[in-house]
């Protein structure tokens, strides 16, 4: 427990904690070039952001300007890093779509493994 504050619930063990780049189609089709040079830069913050997660703190305590304790474990359990779409993560998100599906809250217009496209 730091300054008072507890875990009430968590998500560990229930997903994944994939995050996506979400756009249509008409939306990219003409700026392809300057959204694969930022995937690409993003990429390579995350990798420094991983081999250097001390400095990362400080500037992210620097720029939010949280604690740099509370900077430091949000680091430490918030860790992200580029993965390429594939099989096992379009079939993880099936299961998390599906349940959302089944509660009624999402209607399906196509199969998730057409959601995914590469720039």
């Amino acid at each position: 427990m730091l300054r008072g504050a507890r875990v009430v619930a968590d998500g560990r063990d229930l997903i994944h904690g994939y995050a996506f780049e979400v756009a249509n189609e008409s939306a990219i089709a003409a700026k392809r070039t300057i959204l694969a040079d930022f995937l690409q830069r993003e990429g390579r913050a995350l990798d420094w952001a991983a081999v250097h997660p001390e400095d990362y703190a400080r500037v992210l305590s620097t720029e939010t300007g949280l604690p740099l304790d509370i900077a430091r474990i949000m680091v430490r359990k918030n860790s992200r890093h580029v993965a390429s779409i594939s099989p096992a993560i379009i079939n993880d998100q099936k299961i998390f779509i599906d349940i959302f599906a089944q509660a009624g809250k999402i209607k399906l217009v196509r199969t998730l493994d057409q959601a995914f496209s590469i720039l």
